[in-house]
Parts: structure tokens; sequence; C-alpha cells
């Protein structure tokens, strides 16, 4: 063990009592271990109360939002039919071209968020009539000069029924030959069809 040598104790010019050195080196080392502080608590550690709380996220609110709306759509036109005389039987003529015409409809429609929810018809109307188209069915049949025969509703001679079966269509009752180009009225005189040819 290491031995302090001491030194007699004297007073000061003060009158205060001086220590011996190696006493005061030695108590000096103790009493500045036991003048050690505390260790402090973590100050980094927040009063409860301090605390800020979370913050909640905000709802935002539906936004509604009506607009009339115009939309529009075709308006086909009709077709009527006339017969006429100036025009030969089996031919047409147009003599009035159909055009479309054109339909509104207007709609009060709802938004929510900027997206279509709800869609009401307000009113409907044809804002451009259509043009009807006119088409004439001719109907006129020339006169032929047909002897030894008839004209039929197409305008043509047709002979009489005979014994030459050359061009005939049928065959009659009486057993004579038909050249009618019709099924209706054939044979009429002659007994009626037998058989077609």
């Amino acid at each position: 063990m290491k031995r302090f040598k001491l030194w007699p104790a004297g007073l000061s010019t003060t009158g205060n009592v001086l220590i011996g050195l190696g006493i005061a080196a030695t108590v000096g080392l103790f009493g500045l271990a036991a003048a050690q502080p505390k260790s402090l608590e973590n100050t980094s550690q927040k009063n409860p109360s301090q605390l800020t709380p979370t913050s909640q996220p905000s709802v935002k609110a539906d936004t509604t939002e009506i607009k009339q709306v115009s939309e529009t759509e075709v308006a086909p036109f009709s077709t009527t039919t006339q017969n006429d005389g100036a025009i030969p039987k089996g031919q047409t003529k147009v003599t009035q071209t159909g055009q479309n015409g054109v339909k509104t409809r207007i709609y009060s429609v709802t938004y929510t968020n900027g997206q279509e929810t709800n869609r009401e018809l307000i009113s409907e109307n044809v804002t451009t009539p259509p043009v009807d188209q006119i088409v004439h069915n001719g109907t006129y049949v020339a006169q032929v000069s047909c002897s030894g025969g008839y004209i039929n509703v197409d305008g043509n001679c047709i002979p009489s029924p005979s014994s030459n079966p050359a061009g005939a269509t049928a065959q009659c009752g009486d057993g004579t030959y038909s050249y009618s180009q019709h099924r209706s009225g054939t044979c009429s005189h002659h007994g009626g069809v037998a058989r077609w040819l």
C-alpha cells in the first residue's frame, strides 16, 4: 500500500488551518467522486401535454352542378309513291329527292364531382323538318295493234289459244294451247288450264 507523508498542520496568516497536502489531495479525490451529480434523465422525452396531436385527413364535400345539354339526331325522310300515266308502265321516276331533318333533344344533366350522375329529358322537337321523297310509278301502256289475239296487262299482244304448241305456256281443257304470260285468266274460255308447260 502506498504511504502518504503527512506534514504538520499550521496556521496561515489569516488564521485558517492548513491540512497536509497529502490528506487534502486524498480528501479532494473522494470528495470529487461523491460530488458527481446524478445522471440526468433523458431530456429528449417530451411532456405528454406538449405532444402535437395527429391531424385527421379532411373530407372533401361533393360538388354538384346541373346543366342543360342539347343533343341532335337525324329525323329520316319518308318516301311516297304516285301513279303517273305519262311514264311507261314498269318505269319509275324520282320527282322530289328526300332530305333528312334534324331532331333536337334538351336534357337536364346532373354532374357530381365532374361525372354525370343523372339525366332527365326536358323537351324534344323536330327543329328541321325532313323533306319527303316522291317517286312516280309509270302506268302508261302504248296501244298495240294486235290481230288474232289480245293485249295483256303489260301491253303485249298475245295470240289467242290455238292447236299450235310452239311457244305455248299451258294446255287448255279443250286441248288448245295458250300463250298467256300470266297465269291469271289463262284458258278462261277454253275449259281452264289442263297443264302448265
